[in-house]
């Protein structure tokens, strides 16, 4: 059974959530070893993660906190330092199952809702076959790791001007799940994930596909791919974060994706 049709709490929640903050402290630490003029950085503070991985970096937000207890202003305190200090907008993600003290602390400090989230999850089941229909899908090696980033960077450019240099760490970083898509023998499309094995959870994310190709079945092909490769390192668990109504959750929701809860990222400028 689907943990979005049992009840959800924040213990639950809590669990979710790491599938965002797992394999981010992954690349935070390896930006620490092989970037330090970066200035990465992680800490935890009241039950949440908040990472810093650079000028503008999407890594730039804490999550998780308010889930294991009440919130108070020193614990805000530092996390606005911490953002601060690095001349970084301050984002907090914000679990409907986190303490109502965090929301308290940021209404009173005037922070805004800038975006919404929504949380799917997706058991993954002991035997279950994955199916690949008419689409090449194959792991990302070393070797492939620019070919794939240019895919994604070229995919994703209708939405927003993005580097391929965003997307290589993560096919690169330890527990990844990565594939790149062809049609006809040509590369369509790419997606990543990580799975860990410890906590029984895989997260996927950064899956996109080239305009010219969109509607022929990549990302579902994607999407098995990276439940074939979540099963077979021993997770019992899929997540996937969308905007609400996307093309995302659609194609999340094909491949038995159920939606937990929506989450709200606030913001406030400094």
């Amino acid at each position: 059974m689907a943990i979005s049709q049992v009840l959800v709490n924040a213990a639950v929640s809590y669990r979710l959530e790491s599938a965002e903050w797992l394999p981010t402290l992954a690349l935070i630490d390896a930006l620490q070893r092989d970037k330090p003029e970066v200035g990465a950085e992680r800490q935890q503070v009241a039950g949440g993660w908040m990472t810093y991985g650079g000028p503008g970096s999407p890594m730039n937000h804490i999550i998780g906190m308010g889930l294991q207890g009440p919130v108070n202003a020193d614990d805000v305190d530092r996390v606005e330092d911490f953002y601060r200090l690095r001349h970084s907008i301050c984002e907090v993600v914000v679990s409907p199952y986190a303490d109502m003290s965090l929301m308290h602390e940021l209404g009173n400090r005037g922070y805004r809702v800038t975006e919404w989230n929504s949380v799917l999850t997706r058991s993954i089941l002991a035997g279950e076959r994955f199916d690949i229909h008419g689409v090449e899908v194959e792991a990302v090696t070393v070797h492939e790791v620019r070919l794939w980033s240019e895919v994604l960077a070229g995919a994703w450019a209708d939405v927003a001007a993005v580097s391929a240099e965003l997307f290589a760490p993560g096919a690169l970083a330890p527990n990844a799940i990565c594939f790149l898509a062809r049609l006809d023998g040509q590369p369509a499309g790419g997606a990543a994930g990580s799975a860990f094995a410890d906590a029984g959870i895989a997260p996927f994310y950064g899956a996109a596909t080239l305009p010219e190709y969109r509607n022929r079945g990549v990302q579902n092909a994607l999407f098995q791919a990276r439940l074939r490769a979540a099963a077979e390192a021993g997770c019992d668990l899929a997540v996937v974060c969308t905007q609400p109504g996307s093309v995302s959750q659609r194609n999340a929701e094909r491949n038995g994706f159920r939606v937990a809860y929506t989450k709200v990222a606030m913001q406030r400028a400094f």
